[in-house]
């Protein structure tokens, strides 16, 4: 799917109060587009081209992806046709509550796997709550939302995820000076920083700052930005197929050696090493 065009989906999925839908169609083709929810799609009948940031897969009946925020998808016809049918969960993250309800926090903690191995029991109730909400019936939110959380909970139990270090989803209060700047750092970490930019966005000495920033994160700011862009590569080094140069740029390093050194630091192999190892991992638990 390597430089296909993206259309992004303007389609409400749910609602501000209820952000959860369900769709069980029968289609041809799926467009390349994306979204800002989750999605669990799950094929029930045929087999498609499934496409998916610049990979692609063909998957048959009972295969189930899970699609984060914004990644580009598609489904399309394979050569042989034919009927096919699917069924999809769109969800927000706020569908798990407050940013500071632990189910959520845990959903944001973690990169789950592409392709998921969900039993067939788990899906056996999926038609009637699929009608429910078409019909919208009486209490069908919390059969949705019980539906919602029994396959998530499947997820978690069977250890279908990458998990993230707290400094990604770590709270500090972004009404504090330390949380000011760390809200900055999760939005430029590609860019330059240091604190000639940083004490412009707060009202402190740089001496007061530096030490309220270690006192509360525990590390000094230049060893949380670098260990912070160290973990936003990591998902790049697991989730895509990107030179291992442009994830370093991408993430803020200037060059690649700098960026080797202080991933090794943090992580204790090389980059290469850690993307090489890792994925022969997760081929070998999902049988691929």
């Amino acid at each position: 799917m390597k430089g296909s065009f993206s259309e992004y989906e303007p389609v409400t999925h749910g609602s501000a109060a209820f952000p959860i839908e369900l769709y069980s169609e029968r289609v041809y083709d799926v467009k390349p587009h994306h979204h800002k929810e989750y999605e669990l799609f799950r094929l029930t009948e045929g087999k498609m081209l499934f496409g998916i940031g610049s990979e692609e897969h063909i998957i048959e009946a009972g295969s189930t992806v899970f699609i984060e925020p914004n990644e580009t998808h598609c489904a399309l016809d394979t050569e042989e046709g034919g009927e096919r049918h699917f069924n999809a969960l769109l969800f927000g993250a706020e569908a798990l509550g407050h940013k500071s309800d632990p189910c959520r926090k845990l959903l944001e903690s973690v990169k789950i796997d592409r392709f998921l191995k969900i039993p067939d029991l788990y899906f056996e109730d999926c038609e009637r709550v699929f009608q429910l909400r078409r019909s919208n019936e009486l209490g069908c939110e919390m059969e949705i939302k019980a539906f919602l959380f029994g396959l998530l909970s499947f997820i978690f139990r069977s250890r279908q995820y990458t998990r993230h270090s707290s400094l990604i989803t770590e709270e500090i209060s972004s009404d504090t000076a330390v949380g000011t700047v760390i809200a900055y750092i999760r939005i430029h970490y590609a860019e330059q920083i240091n604190l000639d930019t940083l004490l412009p966005l707060i009202s402190y000495s740089k001496s007061h700052f530096m030490r309220l920033f270690k006192e509360k994160t525990g590390l000094g700011l230049t060893a949380y930005v670098n260990r912070f862009r160290v973990e936003k590569s990591c998902l790049e080094l697991l989730y895509s197929d990107k030179p291992i140069s442009v994830i370093a740029g991408e993430c803020g390093f200037n060059n690649v050696q700098y960026y080797t050194k202080i991933f090794t630091r943090y992580i204790g192999v090389p980059p290469a090493r850690y993307r090489g190892s890792t994925k022969r991992y997760q081929r070998q638990i999902s049988g691929r």
